[in-house]
């Protein structure tokens, strides 16, 4: 997945676009019908925070949250962990 290797660029490009926030948080939200274990180890260990000097000190953080349809369970880094009780699913 290019886009997991990808997000530290995307997370800092985000931040850079509001320099007046202290704090920026990028969330990336993959949705995929068969996630491999491999995959699973990635986003968990995935890890990724900044402080940035400008006119101010920022902070820039990237939470990831992977939803799994086949499964029906949804996987995340630790800073994603809250988003990812959002795409919970429950049994009816």
């Amino acid at each position: 997945m290019s886009e997991l290797q990808k997000l530290p660029e995307i997370t800092l490009s985000g931040a850079d676009g509001f320099s007046r926030n202290r704090r920026s948080v990028v969330l990336r939200v993959f949705v995929m019908q068969d996630v491999s274990f491999e995959l699973v180890k990635k986003i968990r260990s995935f890890n990724f925070s900044r402080a940035k000097k400008s006119q101010f000190w920022s902070y820039a953080e990237s939470q990831v949250v992977l939803v799994d349809l086949k499964n029906r369970c949804a996987y995340s880094n630790l800073a994603g962990e809250e988003k990812r009780k959002l795409f919970k699913f429950t049994e009816n």
